[in-house]
């Protein structure tokens, strides 16, 4: 009986705490939050980015931009600067919590870039950029890692033997470390062959319709005379630094290179083969490289005869290709990086031949029959040393710089004014790319930055543009009206949607705030306005422009701010929407007209750039039915020094000044929210968790779960609740 009972109140108890149990939440009186939680649905970052780049020229500029997901994928700009002369620039600003990455791009003022995702799941982060590739941005893959012979072998070689091997169907034959095989290699259906040790074969018999499938890892080494690939589904996968062909290799299937292979005869590439030399990955062919289908070169390729990309070829050289002889192209080559040939480059009918930004290629001569096209931002160069001759069948567009130090001698088209022909192309120097030119800075306004990368050339007071939450995003501000008195929360008295437009200088100061305001809904009979307090005196204000007024009681200084505030900066954007918009309870109750209001645009000009302007979306307040002592912030926002402290700790509110405590409830509640996004508010009268379904889970956790919350996704919202 002890024991059961014993049991019986330890089972109690756990009931009793089990976190799991806790009542479920059905009205906004019954939430309670922590007082520490400010109901924000975004957080302070720090980003601090450092351009590394090698050989970086004397007057060379490096611009960072930085969105929350690639532009590609539709992402949208949030802020934009120029490095610092240690190439370090640091951003600061507020992110959505509910934003895991943001996607940045590194770009010189001589046109190299580099980009990358960073993760901004915590509250800061250092990135350095190193690698400032020009032109192809997927070059550089990463990698697969060698596999080793420790795993995965059906057969594993224990002792050296010369006398070959007759690998067993649908087996992989591992060749360990210190082990040598060879002689002659046969293989059956499904067989592979692992090298992990050497294999020096003097064939490779295929038995049955069998496939070649071979890898040499990192610590393998091969040699052979010849290698035939039959099929388009062999393979050759070379992880090592002592891969050996002293005879030809003829390719069909994938051959895939991460490391140096040497080919002593040709490197055939037929038809059905694809060839990728990976980033860091080598390739030296003694002989002749026919191309006949598909090559991607990251690495390098060193050719000591000729080089011959077929008619049915293409071939995309992401970073360094030289060819001891002669270049002939006859189909598609793509060239994002560095070719080099020592006699001449016949570039044939019919053969189209792309130049990314900041390639170059260098050649004894040229002959031009077909199509070499080039960007339309960012120049690419053609050397030649000796003859250049541009025939009747040729065709050239886009930037390139065709460079002969002997002037072309045969012209026989009309080349567009894109193209150039005074060797004034500058191409920096990259890993793969020696680069070519003296660099020429053109900065029209003298601002101290280049114009590749200034966003006002012009103006020598504006260069770059930051943005809050993003470009063309704008965020909101949802209001309730009935402090200091308990909210219905709807969070739709008033709906301010809000982005900002933050210019700054070439020295990353601010000199301009540019901030688009939509009123949304007003469902509210109060006649109620909206302003924002700025965080710096407003002696640095040289004007304001675009703020409404419908009534009288809002006392502004000639230069557009209300006066009254000692340090800050306060902008009434409208004194009374009722007024304004000459109607109350709008966009609110379903079924009636929606008020389709204006954009209000103000823009405000400092008198003296400024380092920091604080944190957007600063501090947004409403002005009580024009009183203007009655404001309300959002929590734990200071008020202005026009509001009347009587109103604090008085009915529901429980604002502690002395604590900086403000526009709380007893449970924490707030009177004022704003999202970082476009927010479907709640239809009149119905509170925010009717339409929002994970607004209780988030806000209980403090906002550390569900930070999504706001989002269309399923099961987040009853859409038959909002507006």
């Amino acid at each position: 009986m002890l024991l059961a009972a014993t049991a019986i109140s330890i089972s109690s108890c756990r009931k009793d705490d089990d976190s799991t149990n806790t009542p479920e939440i059905t009205s906004m009186k019954d939430l309670r939050v922590e007082s520490s939680f400010q109901f924000a649905s975004a957080k302070n970052f720090s980003l601090t980015l450092q351009a590394s780049l090698p050989n970086t020229a004397p007057d060379e500029k490096f611009l960072f931009t930085v969105y929350d997901k690639s532009p590609d994928l539709g992402g949208n700009m949030l802020d934009r600067g120029m490095a610092d002369a240690n190439g370090r620039y640091v951003l600061e600003r507020q992110l959505p919590t509910a934003l895991e990455s943001v996607y940045v791009t590194l770009r010189s003022s001589l046109g190299r870039t580099e980009a990358r995702t960073i993760n901004v799941s915590g509250s800061t982060t250092t990135e350095i950029f190193t690698q400032g590739a020009v032109g192809n941005p997927i070059a550089g893959r990463t990698a697969n890692t060698s596999p080793t012979c420790s795993s995965g072998c059906g057969l594993t070689l224990n002792a050296s033997t010369n006398n070959g091997y007759n690998i067993p169907n649908n087996t992989t034959l591992c060749i360990p470390e210190g082990i040598t095989l060879g002689g002659t290699i046969t293989l059956n259906s499904g067989s592979r062959i692992r090298v992990c040790g050497t294999l020096n074969a003097q064939n490779i018999n295929l038995n049955g319709g069998a496939r070649l499938h071979m890898v040499i890892t990192t610590t393998g080494r091969l040699n052979m005379q010849n290698i035939n690939m039959n099929s388009s589904g062999d393979s050759i996968i070379n992880y090592g630094s002592n891969f050996v062909v002293t005879g030809n290799l003829n390719g069909q299937g994938f051959v895939g290179n991460y490391g140096f292979m040497s080919i002593g005869g040709q490197f055939n590439n037929n038809s059905n083969a694809y060839f990728h030399n990976y980033t860091g990955a080598r390739l030296g062919v003694t002989d002749d490289f026919n191309n006949n289908q598909r090559v991607i070169n990251d690495g390098t390729i060193t050719i000591l005869r000729n080089f011959v990309n077929n008619g049915s070829a293409d071939f995309t050289n992401n970073c360094r290709m030289t060819v001891g002889r002669n270049f002939s192209q006859n189909n598609i080559f793509q060239n994002f990086g560095y070719v080099g040939v020592t006699e001449s480059t016949d570039y044939n009918g019919r053969s189209v031949t792309t130049y990314g930004s900041g390639s170059l290629w260098i050649t004894r001569d040229a002959q031009i029959n077909g199509t070499l096209s080039g960007q339309t931002s960012g120049y690419a160069k053609l050397k030649v040393s000796t003859t250049t001759r541009i025939n009747g069948g040729a065709r050239i567009t886009g930037q390139i710089d065709v460079c002969d130090a002997t002037g072309i001698e045969t012209l026989n088209i009309t080349l567009p004014s894109s193209v150039t022909t005074n060797c004034s192309a500058y191409i920096p120097a990259t890993s793969c790319n020696p680069g070519d030119g003296v660099p020429t800075v053109v900065d029209t306004d003298r601002d101290g930055a280049p114009d590749s990368i200034d966003e006002y050339p012009n103006d020598p007071n504006k260069a770059f543009n930051s943005y809050y939450p993003a470009q063309n995003v704008f965020g909101t501000h949802a209001f309730e009206d009935t402090w200091p008195a308990q909210a219905d929360y709807d969070f739709n008295d008033l709906v301010i949607g809000y982005n900002y437009k933050m210019v700054r200088n070439a020295d990353n100061n601010f000199v301009e705030v540019e901030a688009r305001y939509k009123v949304r809904a007003f469902g509210a009979q109060l006649n109620n306005g909206f302003a924002v307090s700025f965080p710096f005196s407003s002696s640095a204000v040289d004007r304001i422009s675009g703020t409404r007024r419908a009534e009288s009681f809002i006392s502004d200084n000639a230069r557009g701010f209300e006066d009254g505030h000692a340090g800050n900066t306060v902008i009434v954007v409208a004194d009374a929407i009722n007024s304004l918009y000459g109607a109350a309870m709008q966009n609110t109750v379903p079924g009636r007209t929606n008020l389709n209001t204006d954009t209000i645009a103000v823009v405000m000009t400092l008198s003296t750039p400024q380092a920091s302007i604080g944190t957007a979306p600063f501090d947004p307040f409403l002005i009580v039915d024009k009183e203007r002592g009655k404001e309300i912030h959002l929590v734990n926002q200071a008020p202005t020094k026009l509001a009347k402290s009587s109103y604090f700790g008085t009915n529901m509110d429980r604002s502690v000044p002395s604590s900086r405590i403000y526009y709380r409830t007893a449970n924490n509640l707030p009177w004022a929210i704003d999202l970082p996004t476009t927010f479907r508010y709640p239809v009149e009268y119905v509170e925010i968790l009717k339409g929002h379904l994970k607004f209780v889970e988030w806000a209980r956790s403090g906002g550390r779960n569900l930070t999504d919350w706001y989002m269309d996704k399923p099961g987040y919202r009853d859409n038959t609740k909002l507006y």
